[in-house]
């Protein structure tokens, strides 16, 4: 036969096993939760890894109550990187103008000797990093340099710049000679 409790009184009793089920029943969808949240942190973390590798590498430790201040002395130390670059760049820029304005006039006086038909003669060419000076004669029937595009090409680089035809002379029959000198400032 079968036992029945017909009495009102009497508690009901939950075995072990079936405690144990209805208590991991319970605790599931906040396991579930903690895990799904652990995931997207370590993907979200991932995502971060991915776009700023330079600056995990430089974290000394992954404590949550450090990283932001780690982060500001990485912040710190890269704008002074980028401000040292920057001084480093401009003088490189200095430098590479000074030599530029230091040749261009050699590099002219060639070009302009190259390019007309008469003898060119340099006297003198002195620049000491400031002044700019060249003296030269020019041997031909009548004067191929011109003075004034002497002055525009030389003017784009120095300043008061001054091209002046010193004195014009007969040397050889009909063979002329013209002396020139141009001066400029940097």
């Amino acid at each position: 036969m079968e036992r029945l409790n017909l009495s009102n009184g009497k508690v009901r009793v939950f075995k072990l096993k079936t405690f144990l089920i209805l208590l991991l029943f319970c605790l599931l969808p906040s396991l579930a939760l903690i895990f799904v949240s652990y995931q997207i942190r370590i993907l979200r973390v991932g995502e971060l890894l991915g776009k700023y590798p330079v600056i995990f590498n430089n974290l000394s430790d992954f404590n949550i109550g450090s990283i932001e201040n780690q982060i500001k002395n990485l912040q710190s130390s890269f704008q002074k990187k980028f401000t040292e670059i920057s001084k480093a760049n401009l003088e490189i820029k200095k430098q590479l103008l000074d030599i530029y304005k230091s040749n261009y006039f050699l590099n002219y006086f060639s070009e302009l000797c190259s390019s007309i038909p008469n003898k060119v003669f340099l006297k003198e060419m002195v620049y000491d990093g400031t002044r700019l000076r060249i003296e030269f004669y020019e041997y031909g029937l009548e004067t191929k340099v011109s003075t004034s595009t002497i002055y525009e090409r030389l003017s784009k680089v120095y300043q008061n710049v001054s091209v002046q035809l010193v004195e014009e002379k007969t040397f050889f029959s009909n063979t002329k000679y013209f002396h020139y000198v141009v001066e400029g400032m940097k």
